[in-house]
């Protein structure tokens, strides 16, 4: 029995077959072989199949300069890494780049550097050409003058660069306004901005003032709005000292019961450019103190609650935007160029190129929070005038960066210009570093 006991014990059942251990673990070698056999190929499959994804499909890239600020952090060790779509222009030419795409491309200037990221523009046949910060386009058969390259706010919100931030809950930024004494003070986390007359409003509006004077009546920005703007972690980035005429206002407010009406105001070299929003949904448009014209409807404002609004000038056009809606987008023809050719009698002092105002009628207003802000100034002086410009041929593609002043692109490469064949593809998000995570 013993034996019989000795020999059990000895014994294992694999699959219902009674073996020994020494045949088990011949078994057991034997699967675990097979196993490592199968998941060999499969893990070369799988690991050909990723490489082939990132080469031939999806790309990470450490963006090394600054040329794309804000939009893009650049810095040769922390630097954003976006990840890259590289399927986004094959195919049809209807997949090729729109204005103001984000792409990016061989570096045919630097042969074996860095890929570029850069602002797609145009793409040849086309002569293009920058003009007091903005850009134009003639294509052929296309008008002398050419076309201006129309931006809506909210269709690229990357090229808003902040110029400054009112933050009156941390007494931040409050010397960026000014208004007439006893028209605004800081309550608790806000401005409280107090009303006026409607009628007194615009007749302020015509009264001559000299440089430095506040508008009365509205509250409005110190001083003129340049082409430096805040970086993507806060730093101040310099312009070159250079006024912008596509600027704006984002506020956040609180519209007390019983307003009647917002005065929201473009002062452009001394001209009032103002838009006066009612409560119950209209927009009438006056140049000073002139006749109200282009009355429009828009949204009604919500009294008694919060409410995002914005508004400007941009691409030519007067805006106000209310929430995500754009409540307002009106043509208007500034009679300047550029802030030179404006002919001022001797002494006069010249205005500042742009300040902002707001007004309110009927209730007091409250202002939880003001940025500044101004659209991408892209600067000529690299070689583009209004006169001749950049011609590009069939094929040809013409590209700026976001910084335009510390940015290396087609305004001083326009004599060896990017092809369309040198299109790598589009980023699409920012995967590091973890702070400024996000889709582009």
């Amino acid at each position: 029995m013993s034996a019989l006991l000795r020999a059990d014990i000895r014994s294992v059942h694999v699959n219902d077959t009674t073996q020994t251990p020494d045949t088990a673990m011949t078994v057991l070698r034997n699967r675990a072989w097979t196993f490592v056999r199968d998941a060999v190929p499969i893990a070369i499959v799988a690991w050909l199949v990723f490489h082939g994804i990132r080469t031939g499909l999806m790309e990470r890239y450490l963006v090394p300069s600054t040329s794309m600020e804000p939009t893009l952090h650049g810095d040769a060790v922390d630097g954003d890494v976006v990840l890259v779509d590289k399927t986004a222009f094959w195919g049809s030419l209807e997949r090729q780049p729109r204005a103001f795409d984000l792409v990016v491309l061989r570096n045919r200037w630097e042969p074996g550097g860095n890929h570029l990221v850069k602002r797609f523009i145009a793409a040849g046949p086309a002569t293009v050409w920058i003009d007091t910060g903005d850009l134009f386009v003639r294509e052929p058969g296309g008008t002398p003058n050419g076309t201006r390259v129309i931006k809506r706010p909210g269709d690229f919100p990357d090229l808003r660069q902040t110029a400054f931030v009112v933050a009156p809950a941390e007494d931040e930024g409050l010397d960026k306004l000014v208004g007439e004494p006893g028209l605004w003070s800081v309550e608790g986390d806000s401005i409280r901005l107090a009303p006026r007359d409607a009628d007194a409003l615009v007749t302020e509006r015509t009264a001559p003032r000299g440089r430095g004077e506040t508008l009365p009546g509205h509250l409005g920005t110190a001083n003129a709005i340049d082409a430096s703007f805040l970086d993507a972690r806060g730093v101040r980035v310099p312009g070159g000292g250079v006024d912008v005429r596509d600027v704006g206002l984002d506020l956040e407010l609180e519209i007390e019961p019983g307003t009647r009406a917002l005065h929201l105001v473009v002062e452009l070299l001394g001209v009032c450019y103002a838009l006066e929003y009612e409560v119950e949904g209209r927009i009438l448009f006056r140049v000073g103190g002139g006749a109200a014209e282009n009355a429009q409807t828009a949204p009604p404002l919500p009294v008694g609650g919060g409410l995002s609004l914005s508004f400007g000038y941009l691409d030519g056009h007067l805006f106000v935007v209310v929430g995500e809606t754009l409540a307002a987008w009106l043509p208007v023809g500034v009679p300047w160029s550029v802030p030179s050719d404006l002919v001022l009698p001797d002494p006069t002092p010249r205005p500042a190129t742009n300040l902002l105002h707001v007004g309110v009628v009927g209730a007091p207003l409250g202002i939880e929070r003001i940025e500044g802000f101004h659209d991408v100034h892209y600067l000529g002086e690299r070689g583009s005038s209004r006169r001749d410009g950049f011609e590009l041929e069939a094929g040809d593609i013409f590209v700026l960066g976001d910084n335009s002043g510390d940015s290396s692109d087609s305004r001083e490469r326009g004599r060896y210009p990017l092809r369309l064949e040198d299109l790598v593809g589009r980023p699409v998000a920012v995967l590091a570093p973890w702070s400024r995570r996000r889709w582009l």
